[in-house]
């Protein structure tokens, strides 16, 4: 968090952000949060069109309120331009009405200033950016990996010191964002997280011997059905004339007499 020697207000500048491997620049499409809003972590600032598609832009650290817009809606930005400033009290926003690119941008605003009085018999000193003009917080690597979280701090263990050096930190106040990885191993920033191992094939195992359960279920059922002996009840051709021929009146002779 920086400070400003005219109205005494602690701000972070927030920068364009490198959300893809080969993004120099971006255009802002749209922002979702005006002045004075309070933007908690994982909220979106706004969205940007990269060099390969539209990317929700996020904040990354803690909730702080958007106390200045320097960038509009279809400007174009290089990355680690700043574009917009946020503050950490609601009533500090009134504070930046004024403000211009030029009090926000590295190395315009002295904090030592204002942290202890000037004197005739003391100098006071900027502290020394990194090489390259990285502006780091806290001043070094270690510190600026730190303060960045835990996401950032995964990341950047399996990383060598080498190439973390080369990475342009883009959040507020020197920070590391996990955009400033893109194109670095084992991360992406578009690709959603994959599924937990063995999820898969712990699913498909269970849907297997479910079916499997069935299966056999229905296999016995058949069985014990195929099983019972069939009965056709069917009487032979003979033996119901048999029957029926015993079950006739037994025919007289013509010419019997019928008795009385």
């Amino acid at each position: 968090m920086r400070r400003s020697l005219a109205f005494l207000v602690n701000f972070s500048p927030i920068y364009m952000p490198a959300l893809s491997p080969s993004m120099d620049s971006g255009i802002i499409v749209e922002w979702k949060k005006k002045v004075g809003d309070l933007v908690k972590e994982n909220d979106v600032f706004c969205t940007i069109q990269t060099d390969k598609a539209v990317v929700d832009f996020t904040n990354t650290f803690d909730a702080g309120y958007l106390g200045k817009i320097f960038r509009q809606n279809g400007e174009t930005v290089a990355v680690a331009s700043t574009i917009a400033a946020m503050v950490e009290e609601s009533q500090d926003v009134a504070k930046l009405a004024d403000y211009t690119l030029k009090d926000v941008e590295p190395g315009n605003v002295d904090e030592e200033a204002v942290a202890a009085p000037v004197s005739t018999t003391t100098t006071t000193t900027k502290t020394p950016k990194p090489a390259g003009g990285k502006i780091r917080y806290g001043g070094s690597l270690d510190e600026a990996v730190a303060a960045s979280g835990p996401g950032v701090m995964r990341i950047a263990a399996r990383l060598d010191k080498a190439a973390l050096e080369a990475i342009t930190p883009t959040g507020r106040g020197g920070r590391f964002t996990k955009a400033d990885f893109v194109g670095q191993p084992g991360f992406d920033y578009e690709k959603a997280a994959p599924a937990p191992k063995g999820s898969s094939s712990s699913f498909t195992n269970a849907s297997r011997e479910c079916c499997a359960e069935n299966t056999n279920g229905a296999v016995g059922s058949s069985a014990v059905v195929k099983s019972f002996p069939v009965y056709n009840f069917k009487v032979s051709d003979t033996t119901l004339l048999q029957q029926l021929l015993n079950s006739m009146p037994t025919p007289k002779a013509k010419g019997a007499a019928v008795g009385k």
